[in-house]
């Protein structure tokens, strides 16, 4: 099977920002900012996946991450 340009564009762009997760120490704004963004390619390549499932557990991982950007922004300091 091939894996149609859209798909390995949008896998290639999720494994980018995947990999640029701040590292522990790093301030809190950074891991906001990260969360949205994998929010943000999980949503594209859900929209590009072939199986529903997998559209699925790709929307729902978009939720968790704007969840967790939520959550640390109203964090207190």
């Amino acid at each position: 099977m091939t894996i149609p340009d859209e798909l390995r564009s949008a896998l290639r762009e999720f494994r980018a920002v995947r990999a640029r997760k701040p590292l522990e120490s790093a301030e809190a704004s950074e891991f906001v900012d990260w969360h949205e963004r994998m929010a943000i390619a999980l949503q594209f390549l859900a929209g590009h996946l072939i199986h529903e499932t997998d559209r699925v557990q790709a929307r729902d991982a978009a939720a968790r991450h704007r969840e967790e950007a939520t959550r640390i922004r109203q964090s207190p300091i």
